[in-house]
């Protein structure tokens, strides 16, 4: 399989690497101090072909879908992403009106649930719950396959050896605080799923925003992205009755929906679906959870 091309801003200067991996490496050990968190998010996406378009009065692309849910993790391997509310765009009726934004039936919202040994997806499409099993040696990794690996349980040699880091801050969000990384996927899979990442982080180091360039991203023929903001972020609170671990409890089932037979990691599914809104093209690998442990393990077992 052809790897990813090296982006243009490579080779970096001893300083710049120097610097760089400063960074990474203070990210690792704040995410490795987190052992709960919570946040509510708001997720804008554009598309400039089937999407809104640019505004006439401001020059900026309008968001084809804004959305908002919730994110929960805890330490080592439980996250959950819901969506619990989507707007479309809707163009203006007559000359001289406002574009709208109109609420999506709720009944097709993205709901991952990953309890450490299973990962569990709403899948819209079949009205299905789905769940994959993790194998022994998979159990506590199934966050690598979420919706926000970024997010969770940040590793930094990893990090490094899964994508291309620069520093891109901007002065003004330099003077806020924050810290600005252009990621590139050295990994094919990766490069299947987006062309770059950026992350923000405040001036504590934790992410505060992920922006997803789709692989087909052109800044001038495709200027298609994704953009995540985190907000009420907490990293820690009182639960006396422990509330937190219930959000890595598997989705309820919609009514007329059906719960899928388990699979196993070990046969590619097109079912979930990424930050960015679009399908992934795996979760790992799925299969029967009826199939035997031994054929599982010969299989190889993720603009504002």
């Amino acid at each position: 399989v052809r790897r990813p091309q090296a982006p243009s801003f490579l080779p970096l200067t001893p300083r710049e690497e120097l610097y760089v991996n400063q960074l990474v490496d203070y990210w690792a050990k704040t995410s490795s101090q987190v052992q709960r968190f919570r946040c509510e998010f708001t997720r804008w996406e554009y598309d400039p072909v089937f999407g809104a378009g640019v505004d006439a009065q401001t020059g900026l692309m309008q968001a084809k879908t804004i959305s908002s849910g919730k994110i929960r993790f805890s330490s080592p391997n439980k996250g959950m992403f819901k969506v619990e509310r989507v707007r479309n765009y809707r163009p203006a009726k007559k000359s001289g009106e406002k574009p709208t934004y109109v609420d999506q039936d709720q009944e097709s919202f993205e709901h991952w649930v990953c309890n450490g040994k299973s990962i569990f997806q709403l899948h819209a499409p079949t009205r299905q719950l789905m769940e994959i099993r993790l194998p022994p040696n998979m159990v506590g990794k199934g966050l690598a396959d979420g919706p926000l690996p970024f997010l969770f349980s940040a590793d930094a040699s990893k990090i490094k050896e899964r994508y291309w880091l620069h520093v891109i801050t901007p002065q003004e969000a330099a003077n806020k605080g924050e810290y600005w990384l252009e990621a590139f996927p050295r990994r094919q899979d990766d490069a299947a799923e987006y062309k770059m990442l950026h992350v923000i982080f405040d001036k504590v180091f934790y992410p505060q925003a992920l922006k997803i360039f789709p692989p087909n991203y052109d800044p001038v023929r495709n200027p298609a992205s994704t953009t995540l903001v985190l907000t009420k972020r907490e990293w820690k609170w009182t639960d006396p009755l422990n509330l937190h671990e219930r959000s890595f409890a598997a989705p309820s089932l919609p009514k007329g929906w059906t719960r899928s037979p388990p699979l196993l990691y070990g046969q590619p599914t097109d079912t979930p679906r990424n930050v960015s809104g679009q399908p992934r093209r795996r979760v790992g690998n799925a299969r029967s959870a009826g199939a035997s442990r031994e054929n599982v393990s010969r299989r190889n077992v993720n603009r504002r």
